[in-house]
């Protein structure tokens, strides 16, 4: 792996976490309408960079793990996790497939 390929893993995987964790917010009592939006918008952003199996498959032209999907692979867990109690507004109407697929993929690798 080029030194070149590591700084963009990290980079995406830093891209990545950064927009996930806008989703602890949503646990807080005042979530708005607003604010359930702004999360869809997120998790419509990570569902497109997981579209093709990874999150670095995209930008490396391969289809194999990253540090960039290990380093997301807890907060993506706990998006799907509470996709049908505290995130159900977020999850309803929205196909998040990608997300669920990859996670489905991570764990059948284990």
């Amino acid at each position: 792996v080029t030194p070149l390929t590591r700084a963009a893993c990290d980079a995406q995987a830093q891209y990545v976490a950064g927009k996930l964790m806008e989703l602890y917010n949503f646990y807080r009592p005042d979530v708005t309408e607003a604010t359930v939006q702004g999360f869809k918008k997120t998790l419509r952003e990570v569902n497109a960079l997981l579209s093709e199996g990874f999150i670095m498959n995209k930008h490396l032209g391969t289809s194999q793990i990253t540090f960039a999907d290990i380093m997301n692979l807890s907060l993506i867990e706990r998006i799907v996790a509470h996709k049908e109690e505290a995130l159900l507004d977020v999850w309803a109407g929205e196909d998040f497939g990608a997300i669920q697929g990859f996670y489905d993929t991570i764990f059948q690798e284990s």
